[in-house]
């Protein structure tokens, strides 16, 4: 199914078909991740000035997949499956796509702080239509904005979903299944270390995969193994009933919505949680992205001006949040501080509106000030 600017692809099946199928849909993106991930500025600074670049990416490589796909067999044993696979489809190393999923690691340190994400949720007490609707801005990496994709999902024995996906990876950026239940997160930065390296897109997929409802799902992270990154996780079901998770490789607390809505950039709002995030008034310095600059600056301009203009608002629907998500105006110009961020590093990848109850989503690739939003029915994809 295409779209004027979104192609939908099928995978169905066992865990090895689902893997195998993906892989050889997209073997030239696996293979040309590979290429663009190792050319990223986060390999560039980790890299030892004296250390020849193909010596340190076959260290990196070996370094980083060796826990991720023990950690990754021993508790997610269907995602292994479906990445070995995946790899084969791809005529690529299994330690290829294991150093491509263990990139979620290095975005949750805080010297790689690109920006990363607005969400948003809303009960059917606040919107015009008395529904749920969730929304989010996916902001990225830009040299891998070829790389997303949208599959629909249809696994053996277990619910089915439309799954937004990275080429070279298994698990979910965010998705909706077919009972409604939808996930969206946030990075965060937490001072915390990694236990368990399983990255959350995973348990994202398996969430969708295996859970009904927010209380469900919540359940489920409660009890993950996951360390991919510290994050804010967005859970909202058909019912209307929403809840967050704000996590660190360690530690997890909940959130419900407030006054019928919850608003998310990159920083915790639980009390207990900010003990564990890289501090409010951190300066990145020496060898990093964004010297000079708080960690947290983007993150707070962003979810200021969110609230702002919801604030400002009387009704809540499709035409209110769309303009929050084209939002420019929380700096002197479109920047890595707006909602619809255009950075030098990192924009805005994708935006996508959910509506649980109709088990419809709206989305676009690229900024939403630059494209239209296009409709996605469950009967469509599943």
């Amino acid at each position: 199914m295409i779209l004027a600017g979104v192609q939908l692809f099928q995978l169905a099946g066992s865990d090895e078909e689902m893997g195998m199928q993906q892989g050889r849909q997209f073997k030239a993106h696996v293979q040309d991740t590979m290429r663009i991930v190792c050319e990223l500025n986060d390999m560039k600074m980790a890299k030892p000035t004296w250390m020849p670049k193909p010596v340190f990416i076959a260290l990196a490589k070996r370094r980083l997949s060796r826990p991720l796909w023990r950690d990754v067999k021993q508790f997610y044993p269907k995602q292994a499956s479906r990445l070995e696979s995946l790899a084969k489809g791809a005529q690529v190393e299994l330690r290829d796509v294991l150093f491509i999923s263990s990139l979620e690691m290095l975005i949750g340190n805080p010297h790689y702080v690109t920006g990363g994400c607005t969400s948003m949720a809303f009960d059917s007490s606040q919107t015009t239509t008395d529904e749920v609707i969730v929304a989010r801005n996916f902001d990225y990496r830009a040299p891998l904005a070829p790389f997303q994709i949208a599959c629909s999902m249809k696994p053996k024995g277990r619910y089915r979903s439309l799954s937004f996906k990275m080429a070279p990876a298994p698990g979910a950026v965010d998705g909706m299944n077919e009972h409604g239940l939808t996930l969206v997160y946030n990075n965060a930065f937490t001072t915390d270390r990694i236990v368990h390296h399983v990255p959350l897109s995973m348990v994202i997929q398996e969430v969708l995969e295996t859970c009904k409802t927010t209380s469900e799902a919540v359940d489920f992270v409660r009890d993950a193994k996951v360390g991919g990154h510290a994050a804010l996780l967005t859970i909202a079901d058909a019912t209307g009933a929403i809840s967050v998770v704000e996590l660190t490789p360690q530690h997890k607390a909940v959130r419900e919505a407030k006054n019928g809505m919850v608003v998310n950039s990159n920083h915790y709002q639980i009390e207990e949680m900010k003990e564990y995030q890289v501090p409010e008034d951190a300066i990145l310095s020496g060898k990093s992205l964004n010297k000079g600059r708080r960690v947290h600056e983007s993150s707070e301009r962003r979810l200021d001006r969110a609230h702002q203009m919801l604030a400002a608002s009387h009704t809540i629907d499709e035409i209110r949040i769309a303009a929050i998500l084209r939002d420019h105006r929380g700096d002197s110009e479109p920047s890595r501080n707006t909602i619809c961020m255009h950075g030098p590093i990192a924009s805005t990848m994708r935006s996508t509106i959910f509506y649980p109850r109709r088990k419809t989503i709206k989305t676009l690739y690229g900024n939403p000030c630059e494209n239209e939003y296009e409709e996605l029915r469950l009967q469509d994809w599943i």
